[in-house]
């Protein structure tokens, strides 16, 4: 991979999570905002641009090289959440749950989808999508009966149907259908799903730069400090 490529995005990336700085410290981006922007990114922008990565032509090769993924990122997750459990074993009680969780889940749909799509074009996102239904699966499993609050008030049943009901997840169904059966799609379809899709890259730096900016640097800088000490 060209590293002038990865380079490049990831400069976009840095300046549009900059701007989304900017507009939280002039209130443009409120804390309400950030919580609708969040929900439309989660129930609509990223569904679709999973959704448009379904739409070209069948290729058995591909289907198999998605199931690998989805078998490999189990693996990951699995041995993810072990290492986690040794690393973090001396840490405070109400620590080592942050701890663990951010060690294990990365922000793999709002950025990492995007980020695929930007390097690997619609082949990224189309295998990135079966990484994303591994990553449900074990977020509103695992990470979400990590917590006392969750282990009280949610069966498995409960949590397993957070996570096979997720938005994303649920466009990688009705993808899998198109993709499979061949299902001819119109082009104004497609063309409207791809341009929502496309809107998950800038609108999740932007609300990330908003959430920074509420940020008080003097209380992450002595919550670092506490971290380390424990250790």
């Amino acid at each position: 991979m060209n590293f002038d490529i990865v380079f490049d995005q990831v400069l976009i990336l840095l300046i549009i999570m900059v701007a989304g700085v900017i507009a939280g410290k002039a209130g443009i981006i409120a804390d309400g905002a950030s919580k609708k922007f969040s929900e439309l990114l989660l129930y609509v922008t990223s569904p679709m641009l999973v959704l448009g990565s379904f739409f070209f032509e069948y290729s058995a090769e591909k289907f198999i090289n998605g199931l690998m993924v989805f078998l490999i990122a189990t693996v990951f997750y699995f041995f993810s959440i072990f290492l986690s459990s040794i690393l973090f074993k001396g840490f405070d009680e109400k620590i080592k749950p942050i701890m663990r969780f951010s060690s294990v889940f990365s922000n793999a749909g709002f950025i990492g989808l995007p980020m695929m799509k930007a390097l690997y074009g619609q082949d990224g996102v189309f295998l990135g999508s079966f990484y994303i239904v591994a990553f449900n699966l074990f977020v509103w499993t695992f990470g979400y009966t990590m917590y006392g609050e969750a282990k009280k008030g949610d069966g498995i049943k409960s949590l397993m149907k957070k996570a096979l009901l997720n938005p994303s997840v649920i466009a990688v169904y009705v993808g899998v259908i198109i993709f499979v059966l061949r299902i001819p799609v119109p082009e104004s379809v497609k063309s409207a799903v791809n341009y929502i899709g496309d809107m998950t890259m800038p609108l999740s730096m932007l609300i990330i730069g908003a959430l920074i900016s509420t940020a008080k640097i003097k209380e992450l800088v002595n919550d670092a400090g506490y971290i380390m000490c424990r250790r």
